[in-house]
């Protein structure tokens, strides 16, 4: 297990699975359980996986320890997981309008972004200039 790890990319699969199931979980409960409307629902699950998502990337799947980043990490973020937001909330409500059940176009959705996601963390956001993780 130590060997998978060091590895940067399971890292990034494990954090995955944990924003994955923390959004999808929060989305369910908003609207199932709630009865919000998928753009609502959509957004305070997303919020919730951000906060989730950064700090475990930051410190687990990056390794960063860099704490003077960190206010500028999270803009870029934040900014990623806002387009991101655009993007998934336009792309579930195009899936949900040709019959695609609301919890499997978000999760088609958020298998996407996660893969885009992760290009765009280790490019743009956690960058470890003259270190290789």
């Amino acid at each position: 297990m130590k060997k998978y790890l060091a590895n940067q990319t399971f890292r990034y699969l494990l954090s995955g699975i944990l924003s994955f199931s923390v959004e999808n979980v929060s989305f369910s409960v908003f609207y199932y359980a709630l009865s919000m409307g998928h753009v609502v629902s959509n957004v305070l699950s997303i919020v919730i996986a951000l906060i989730v998502n950064f700090f475990v990337s930051k410190k687990f799947v990056f390794r960063d320890r860099e704490e003077a980043k960190v206010k500028t990490q999270f803009a870029k973020y934040a900014l990623l997981v806002l387009v991101n937001l655009i993007i998934s909330t336009n792309l579930i409500g195009f899936l949900i309008g040709k019959s695609v059940p609301a919890y499997l176009a978000k999760f088609l959705v958020t298998c996407l972004v996660i893969t885009w996601t992760y290009f765009i963390y280790q490019k743009i956001i956690f960058v470890k200039r003259g270190k290789e993780v």
